[in-house]
């Protein structure tokens, strides 16, 4: 099998102290080993730890080949000597060893591997690209001999693209996020510095005490006990709840009220907030902002100001990171379904996790189907907790009839609270 004639193999190169400083070399088998570690973190949420450490230990083994050593150090400007060939690519290499050596025939793992920079294949255009053996001849002898345990769940078909697009969220974060520690320390450290799910509820309780003192009502006493209730429904086991309350009656405190209780008692990581109006979406996250603090809130949408715009927050809207994230449906389903790697970047941010639907009646008629049946799989298999908050709760539950002909299943009613 052919190996690289270069004494060390690289992944990444950059300058110490500027254009001319010393050069400093972060190895393959240093960058491999950081992605496996991270993406093992991200994907042990769901149970799935040792494929993910898998995927990261595989992903840039054709980097080992002397075409892409020789690109590598062009490009850097560590050495011109030797211009690179334009079909010098590395992602497919580590794919087709995957798939031969761990018999990956869904493309589990192999099309994340293959994917992680253009995007996921198609599986009958992936199933030919597996079929060139010989990029495999690139890759060094020194292949992990892993034992993976299967899922901690017997996954269905209709999930399969739903655990292949999670895998590749781990992968494809644990990546960029490895690479830019040892490219850009400076947005690295960026990250860091979140407010725990302990600490938001703190807060939180400290908020709603301020109006506990206020001269009652009628109405601050039904929002009281609407809190009241959404605080001892975040008790019962994680799935789908739903949140009916009318106009006026404090909905957005008390859908967080319950999770930020429910991810405290359960020991989930974070609450995505998604809204399908800017308009909501922003009168949201400013309520969130004087309740959390704006350093634990992102927004991510399409017409945030410029002035909430900073590098913190535009690193935090990558992978959604942060503890509380407010965004719209589309930005939320579009990465569910997507195959693109900056879509899907932010899908292991779901896993353990709270989302609360806010206007669920809102959701389009003709996608209810595939979105309940990502609802479903998320709550079944990575752990996710879901609120359907509105005033006016759609037909998400039951076996109705959608669009013309198309029976709608929806989601089992007896699985919602």
């Amino acid at each position: 099998m052919k190996t690289s004639r270069y004494s060390h193999i690289m992944s990444h190169i950059r300058r110490q102290d500027g254009d001319e400083g010393m050069w400093v070399i972060q190895t393959n088998d240093e960058h491999c080993r950081g992605v496996a570690s991270r993406a093992e973190g991200f994907s042990s949420v769901f149970g799935m730890g040792d494929w993910g450490r898998l995927m990261g230990l595989l992903h840039d083994r054709g980097k080992e080949s002397d075409a892409f050593q020789c690109k590598i150090r062009y490009s850097s400007g560590y050495d011109i000597s030797k211009m690179p060939t334009d079909a010098a690519t590395h992602s497919l290499a580590g794919a087709i060893v995957m798939h031969s050596k761990y018999a990956d025939g869904m493309g589990l793992m192999s099309n994340p591997i293959a994917g992680h920079h253009r995007g996921l294949y198609d599986m009958d255009e992936f199933r030919n690209l597996l079929k060139n053996g010989a990029v495999a001849e690139e890759v060094s002898r020194q292949v992990p001999d892993l034992a993976l345990r299967p899922p901690s769940v017997r996954l269905k078909g209709m999930e399969i693209h739903h655990v292949v697009r999670m895998l590749f969220s781990c992968l494809v974060d644990a990546d960029y996020l490895d690479t830019e520690q040892f490219m850009d320390e400076t947005s690295s450290r960026m990250r860091e510095s979140y407010s725990s799910i302990v600490d938001l509820k703190e807060r939180l309780d400290r908020y709603i005490g301020r109006f506990s003192s206020s001269a009652p009502s009628d109405l601050n006493r039904l929002r009281s006990e609407v809190q009241r209730m959404c605080e001892e429904r975040s008790a019962m086991t994680p799935g789908v709840f739903e949140l009916t309350v009318p106009t006026g009656g404090g909905k957005t405190v008390a859908s967080v009220v319950w999770a930020v209780n429910h991810a405290c008692r359960h020991g989930k990581q974070r609450i995505i907030i998604a809204i399908p109006f800017t308009s909501i979406i922003m009168q949201t996250a400013q309520v969130l902002r004087e309740i959390f603090g704006s350093e634990n809130v992102i927004e991510h949408h399409s017409v945030m100001s410029d002035e909430m715009i900073n590098e913190r927050t535009r690193l935090a809207a990558e992978n959604w990171d942060a503890p509380i994230v407010v965004t719209t449906n589309v930005q939320l389903f579009e990465s569910m379904f997507s195959n693109r790697p900056s879509k899907c970047r932010k899908l292991h941010s779901l896993a353990n996790s709270v989302v609360i639907l806010d206007e669920a009646q809102s959701l389009p008629r003709s996608f209810m189907q595939p979105v309940a049946d990502a609802i479903s799989t998320y709550t079944r298999v990575f752990g996710t907790s879901f609120l359907l908050c509105t005033a006016t709760q759609p037909l998400i539950s039951g076996c109705h009839k959608g669009c013309g002909p198309v029976e709608y299943r929806g989601i089992d009613a007896c699985d919602i609270r």
